[in-house]
């Protein structure tokens, strides 16, 4: 076999290798999060026969990665220049020829060279030369190049005595402890090496994810920006470490072999040898000796080793604390796509599926006419958003030559870096655009329009698919021959009417376009803030309101003596549970931004809402036992009793231990799909599926218990209705109607609330916050209206009545 069939082999070999370990790479970081970032991290090293050597390297060069086609190198006579140029591979590790003739170079004859030591073979190495950086820098793996990295500072020096820093300097998991850092040209693994090395000031690189078919609704706005960069980095394709601007990096070879040889130490001039698997070393005299005949030089082929792989669709996050004002932040520019200063990820090249429209004509349209008029259709979008790639993904249509009625999937791609607020205002427009269309030629006129609900035509057809190869040309031909329409007169156009003619190549030929209605402010975030101040004030009306109502009802009964019965007692916990919850809650909403004070409210918040439902657990079979007892002739539980009232507050407080309790121990070791998320935004677990395992879960659980007793409960009732009719003058029967009437509200609102959850409707949602909100007030209600209370109220007033009347006649 020939050097140059040797060299293209070894080609192949690592393209197809980097595809399968980048493949693998990214299928391991989704099945586990959170050892993200730990793919030969902190230079990946093998081992040679006996010799195994950690290498250390680092970071410093000109901007970017530097243009070495002009440079400035001495070389020096060095004692082992006879060995040096025994080397094979010795004229591919020249300065002259990795400067001058590749465009990746993985040594370098600069001053800086004995630093990182990456120094060429024909540079002499000088450890007078070295930094006191030097023993810390190390190949960090700053992107999904299975073979390129950085230069960092990525460990500790001796003298830290911070363990927990120390651990999370050695950390590869970037999402968790940040990207890499640089001050004054010094780069870091992450800010915790900074740390340690006395540095509180620098700048931080960004992350930017690579991603194939990302979509709109792969993205949710209700999660956190944490959640949101774990969700979408298990989606993408690959990623890398964005530096900050002007910042200069210098590069370095994952996976090289080295060992403690003089010679292996001195330069970088990598070989490759093959076994069962391919193996770079660091140069010629890094292989073991009985196997360097075997090695082959990279040289050049390193240029083709090195490249990334390009992915138009990223996804940029920014792990800076937020300098700039939210109403700064409403549109991406230039300038901040450069700094990104508003803490917010950007999104470059997205898709997005608007929903399913029908374009409905006056008259029957061929389906060459039909493909015409959605085209026209897509260069009207090209027009209200910002962007020029609309394409028809799916045109259905009847069986038949003629039809009246088509209907339109979409697939738009927003090319222009944008905000993901930016990007759901489009999709807003887009969805909601009304449209309609006059096509006039010499005899006629049609009107086409757009309607989003099925039209009578086509309410008893059956649609298939139908082909529109020429549809992207259409729409090229408009926007090249069409009307001359400013983008900025027609952009966030909410209403707009399109007058074509039947001419030109494709017999369609856009004349003018007319906007009638914007959308309000032409601002949808405006819209949103409106509605979450709406509801955030209908949340603390609501919730003040049944505070006031419930420390009502609990003076009512303790003035009247109720609570000294058990069915008093669990009321009152209740009532006392939902006072200290509501309180919270409202003061959680202000806390969100002091991390520790939002964390506590979250897990006590968390516990307290548990209490609500435990003590209603409680007392709902508390009245099941007892109609059940009078059922069947037995005694009845004691209405009185401080033992028994005590046992059922300690069992009702201690239920909710057993969920709280492992949620806040699971959130403290941050347990990958375990962490319940407390301290995020509305100060209470939000992250799925924990929350839905230590909070929904046994919500829901405790609902459905309750209304299957509660049914049990009302056939007892009617049982005991025809049986025993004096039954209903006694008090469990009046205890029952009242912890029946506070389990139905509370079981349909909940119910709502998982059903707004899970429909995303923002409908259900007001009604989920006035139930929700009220409820202290419908408990205040079902109390005050029991014939107990009634009683002596009513006794009450007579008694006053009767001292007042005696008064008078004395």
């Amino acid at each position: 076999m020939t050097y140059y069939t040797v060299r293209i082999i070894f080609l192949l070999y690592y393209f197809f290798q980097h595809t399968f370990v980048l493949a693998g790479d990214i299928g391991l970081r989704s099945e586990e999060p959170s050892t993200v970032g730990l793919g030969n991290n902190a230079r990946e090293n093998y081992s040679s026969t006996e010799h195994t050597h950690e290498e250390k390297s680092s970071v410093t060069h000109q901007t970017k990665i530097s243009d070495n086609q002009q440079f400035i190198y001495s070389t020096s006579v060095s004692p082992y220049k006879a060995l040096v140029l025994s080397d094979p591979c010795y004229q591919d590790g020249t300065c002259e020829v990795t400067q001058t003739q590749m465009e990746e170079q993985y040594c370098n004859c600069d001053k800086q060279c004995h630093q990182f030591k990456d120094c060429c073979n024909d540079i002499k190495y000088n450890e007078d030369l070295n930094s006191v950086y030097t023993p810390y820098y190390q190949c960090y793996k700053s992107s999904s190049n299975i073979y390129k990295g950085l230069f960092a500072v990525a460990e500790c020096p001796p003298m830290e005595d911070n363990t927990t820093v120390l651990h999370l300097c050695q950390s590869d998991d970037f999402l968790r402890v940040g990207p890499c850092v640089v001050n004054d040209d010094i780069i870091f693994k992450n800010k915790y090496c900074a740390l340690c090395h006395n540095f509180t000031l620098y700048k931080t690189f960004n992350l930017m994810l690579q991603m194939v078919g990302l979509d709109t609704s792969n993205i949710h706005e209700n999660m956190s920006s944490s959640d949101r960069m774990n969700h979408i980095f298990r989606m993408s394709h690959g990623y890398q470490l964005v530096p900050p601007k002007g910042t200069v990096i210098r590069p370095c070879i994952l996976q090289i072999a080295s060992n403690n040889d003089t010679l292996c130490q001195m330069f970088i001039n990598p070989v490759y040898i093959f076994g069962k698997r391919v193996i770079l070393y660091r140069n010629y005299f890094c292989a073991p000796v009985a196997n360097r005949h075997l090695s082959k030089c990279t040289g050049h082929l390193y240029d083709r080793l090195s490249r990334d792989r390009v992915f138009p669709m990223t996804v940029l996050f920014s792990f800076t604390e937020k300098e700039t004002k939210t109403e700064d932040c409403n549109k991406m520019t230039y300038q901040m796509n450069g700094s990104n200063q508003c803490d917010l990820e950007i999104y470059t090249n997205l898709m997005s599926h608007p929903e399913t429209f029908y374009l409905v004509s006056s008259v029957s349209l061929t389906r060459q006419q039909i493909i015409a008029v959605a085209s026209a259709y897509c260069w009207t979008l090209t027009k209200v958003i910002d962007t020029e790639k609309v394409f028809i993904k799916k045109l259905l249509l009847p069986n038949g030559e003629k039809n009246e009625a088509a209907k339109i999937n979409l697939k738009v791609v927003f090319p222009k870096p944008s905000f993901l607020h930016e990007l759901k205002q489009n999709e807003h427009y887009l969805n909601n655009l009304m449209w309609n269309m006059f096509w006039s030629d010499e005899n006629n006129t049609i009107e086409i329009s757009k309607e989003k609900n099925l039209p009578l035509t086509l309410q008893n057809e059956t649609l298939h698919e139908t082909e529109n190869p020429i549809s992207t040309y259409i729409i090229k031909d408009l926007v090249k021959n069409g009307a001359n329409i400013s983008r900025s007169e027609h952009l966030g156009c909410k209403k707009t009417t399109v007058f074509a003619d039947k001419n030109g190549l494709f017999k369609i030929q856009v004349t003018d376009a007319v906007c009638h209605e914007y959308h309000i402010n032409q601002d949808f975030m405006e819209i949103q803030e409106v509605s979450y101040s709406i509801k955030a004030i209908l949340t603390y009306v609501c919730f003040s309101v049944s505070v006031v109502a419930l420390v009502f009802s609990i003076i009512m009964n303790r003035k009247f003596n109720l609570s000294s019965s058990i069915a008093g007692s669990n009321m009152e916990n209740i009532s006392i549970s939902l006072i200290a919850s509501n309180i919270l809650f409202m003061i959680g909403s202000y806390a969100s931004k002091i991390a520790f004070l939002c964390y506590t409210i979250g897990v006590f918040l968390h516990y307290l809402w548990l209490t609500v439902f435990s003590f209603m657990l409680i007392s709902v079979l508390y009245i099941a036992k007892n109609l059940t007892s009078m059922k069947t002739g037995n005694k009845t539980m004691k209405q009185t009793g401080n033992f028994t009232k005590h046992v059922f507050t300690i069992t009702g407080l201690l239920i909710p231990v057993l969920f709280v309790g492992p949620a806040v121990i699971l959130d403290q070791f941050d347990i990958a799909n375990l962490s319940a998320g407390y301290g995020n935004l509305v100060c209470f677990p939000n992250r799925y599926p924990a929350n839905l395992i230590f909070f929904s879960g046994p919500v829901v659980f405790s609902t459905l218990i309750n209304f299957v007793v509660m049914l049990r409960v009302i056939v007892q009732i009617c049982l005991l209705h025809v049986e025993m009719r004096h039954l209903i003058k006694s008090s469990s029967f009046q205890d029952a109607k009242l912890f029946f009437r506070l389990l139905l509200l509370s079981g349909i609102f909940w119910v709502i609330g998982f059903l707004s959850g899970i429909l995303q409707s923002e409908w259900l949602e007001y009604i989920f916050i006035l139930l929700c909100g009220l409820q202290g007030l419908f408990v205040c209600v079902a109390n005050m209206t029991t014939r107990h209370m009634y009683g002596n109220i009513k006794g009450t007033f007579s008694t006053k009545s009767f001292s007042t009347k005696a008064t008078s006649l004395t």
